[in-house]
């Protein structure tokens, strides 16, 4: 009686060793799938693929030069008018060729007294490591330079010519590199761009009776207008989701689940979360990855940047998916660190026709996370506008806006509504208090488009050309021509 026992019992054990051995198989089989549909875009790449792989320089420009001709005159050089930077850059290579460049911290009061006069600034809207960058545009490093972490905004002044003036605005600290001589061209730089004749900026204290030195145009001519915009993917476009998907699990595809939420929330998942790609209704798309490597090693800047680039150009491109194509520039930069592991957020911009698109809808068009050599994050929400629209926009007739001193004397107010919701108080018991007060916060006043995210079905498919107001993170739209308002971002109440 006892024979038959055991061999059941044998049997029912080698019955559990073989569906042991099976899951592991089919384990190491869809680990190795995966693995090999990660690497596929760079293996394509290495083989002579054509893909494309973006060059930095297309998108690390300044958000603008500030130029002063002398005294309150001043132009702002922002989007297709930035030609004038690629020889900035030149010749800040030639300072550093000039014999010994010693640096000195400084105070911001010196930094700003030196650019009272003729100068030149380029400022960008996030800092960039110091001498990583300087070695990046195969210029010289001085000795001292290492004592610079990261720099934010770069100038020259006239009444100091043999200086550079350094901003970090990581660190909040202002340096002078100072050469033995001059062999500079930027003074000549400024007087080419003055003889451009580009539109006039002042000091807003200079017409207010206000002590702010943020410059604003007096008058404006554009040819911007109201944009027809679209999603660049839909729930029910079933076919375009699956084509993008296979971007990011290649022949680990079949091994992916597909979720498929109540508001059409489209959700492929890898094993259990550890990659996930999520496409929601109104077209944002999200791709998150775990770490999961106790080996990882923080990467250099401009490595994770390779690294994010070509993450975009193999998973949907600077375009939309309906090939609706912008001008992309890096926005933002962000460090952050997964299991004490360092690395960077890349935020990417979009332009049309030289003016930055922003949204009210606490999105961001492009971002991608890169920590220890590997993407972590990425995410996209990108407008769809057809191309013929976009050749028309800088074929159009130019016409006058209505002036930011008109928008901010009828809108003060409301300004000072939004930032007293956002902590920021504006103190005052008259009118005229308020006003000044709320207008001496007002950090900058630039032209943009703006696409609104409100819910009303008049607005959703359009972005309006505004002027935008910054003052910190905060950022107030008004129609450029109307003086309209057409919401807020940065803030409680709104994006970036």
């Amino acid at each position: 009686m006892k024979r038959p026992f055991k061999k059941e019992r044998f049997k029912t054990i080698m019955i559990v060793v073989l569906f042991v051995v099976t899951i592991l198989l089919l384990y190491f089989l869809w680990e190795d799938s995966f693995k090999r549909s990660l690497r596929l875009p760079m293996d394509l790449l290495s083989q002579g693929n054509d893909a494309p792989v973006t060059e930095l320089s297309e998108i690390m420009d300044p958000a603008r030069l500030v130029v002063n001709f002398g005294g309150e005159t001043h132009t702002i050089l922002t989007g297709k008018q930035l030609g004038q930077w690629d020889a900035l850059v030149a010749e800040f290579g030639k300072f550093s060729e000039a014999g010994t460049v010693t640096l000195k911290e400084i105070t911001k009061a010196q930094y700003d007294e030196a650019l009272k006069v003729r100068s030149v600034r380029a400022e960008f809207s996030y800092w960039l490591p110091f001498t990583d960058t300087l070695a990046y545009f195969d210029i010289a490093a001085g000795a001292d330079y290492s004592k610079v972490e990261a720099f934010s905004a770069i100038a020259y002044s006239t009444a100091i010519p043999e200086s550079i003036l350094v901003y970090d605005g990581k660190n909040k600290k202002y340096y002078r590199l100072t050469a033995e001589t001059d062999r500079t061209a930027i003074g000549v730089i400024i007087d080419e761009i003055e003889a451009g004749r580009f539109g006039a900026y002042f000091p807003m204290g200079s017409f207010l009776g206000i002590s702010n030195p943020t410059l604003m145009p007096i008058a404006l001519q554009t040819n911007m207008r109201a944009l027809p915009f679209d999603i660049e993917i839909k729930y029910y476009e079933e076919e375009k989701i699956v084509d993008y998907a296979k971007t990011f699990f290649g022949e680990g595809f079949d091994f992916v689940r597909k979720i498929t939420e109540n508001d059409g929330t489209v959700i492929y998942m890898y094993g259990y979360g550890q990659k996930n790609l999520i496409i929601d209704p109104n077209g944002t798309i999200e791709y998150r990855e775990e770490l999961n490597d106790t080996g990882a090693a923080q990467v250099k800047f401009y490595e994770a940047m390779d690294t994010a680039l070509l993450f975009i150009d193999t998973h949907g491109g600077w375009s939309s998916l309906n090939d609706s194509e912008l001008t992309p520039y890096l926005k933002k930069v962000n460090e952050i660190k997964i299991d004490d592991v360092k690395g960077y957020e890349f935020i990417f911009g979009m332009m049309i026709d030289g003016n930055p698109l922003f949204y009210t809808d606490n999105a961001e068009i492009l971002s991608v996370g890169v920590v220890g050599g590997k993407v972590v994050r990425f995410k996209r929400e990108m407008t769809d506008i057809e191309a013929n629209i976009l050749t028309e926009v800088s074929e159009r007739a130019v016409r006058d806006t209505l002036d930011p001193i008109n928008i901010l004397t009828e809108n003060y107010k409301f300004i000072k509504s939004v930032l007293n919701e956002n902590g920021i108080t504006v103190a005052g018991e008259t009118d005229t208090e308020l006003f000044e007060n709320t207008a001496s916060l007002i950090d900058r006043i630039e032209t943009g488009y703006v696409r609104i995210e409100n819910g009303q079905s008049t607005r959703q498919k359009e972005i309006y050309p505004a002027w935008a107001f910054t003052v910190g993170k905060i950022r107030i739209y008004f129609n450029i021509y109307t003086g309209e308002i057409l919401g807020t971002s940065g803030g409680a109440q709104g994006g970036s």
